[in-house]
């Protein structure tokens, strides 16, 4: 059961922003500092990403634990409405897998920040942040995920999809 009545859950969610979160606040500093050049929300690029490094040919998005479906201690499923909650979670990752396969398919590398890495008590330590993202942006793989856990990389979308398609399909059915 919901603590807060329709009206007032309403007026909650719609609060909450989509542009200029805590992490992308962050990220977008740690792109400065490195001093790169960078296009924030490019609608022209597939999926549309939080940043896009058009020197360096790289998307990055800072997705939400909760809203993305993430298997981590931030994300939870809410008690109310689930059938709603599951179906929405799901296209979300749908769609979040799709544009992770198109700028694959453009060539374009991409590096997914989850929001567990600043925040909850899983967060990375401060310092580590720069250093993944580092050493992601001089590597040579196509994709890269930062949680909590660190720095995860991939070849190619279908290793990612898999994973996280399952890993959302046990989240969003519990």
């Amino acid at each position: 059961m919901d603590v807060h009545n329709r009206k007032t859950r309403s007026k909650n969610m719609r609060a909450i922003s989509s542009t200029n979160t805590a992490l992308e606040n962050t990220v977008k500093a740690l792109l400065e500092a490195r001093c790169l050049k960078f296009v924030p929300q490019p609608k022209h690029i597939p999926g549309n990403p939080d940043f896009f490094v058009n020197d360096l040919n790289i998307a990055i998005f800072c997705h939400g634990c909760f809203w993305h479906a993430h298997d981590c201690a931030l994300f939870k499923l809410p008690g109310t409405r689930k059938e709603f909650w599951q179906a929405k979670l799901h296209d979300n990752t749908i769609r979040d897998k799709k544009a992770l396969c198109q700028l694959h398919a453009c060539g374009i590398r991409t590096l997914v920040i989850w929001g567990c890495a600043v925040k909850g008590k899983e967060k990375l330590p401060p310092s580590v942040l720069p250093l993944l993202i580092s050493t992601w942006l001089q590597g040579m793989h196509n994709i890269g995920v930062i949680d909590g856990t660190g720095l995860s990389n991939f070849q190619s979308p279908q290793e990612v999809t898999y994973r996280d398609l399952l890993r959302s399909h046990t989240n969003l059915m519990n």
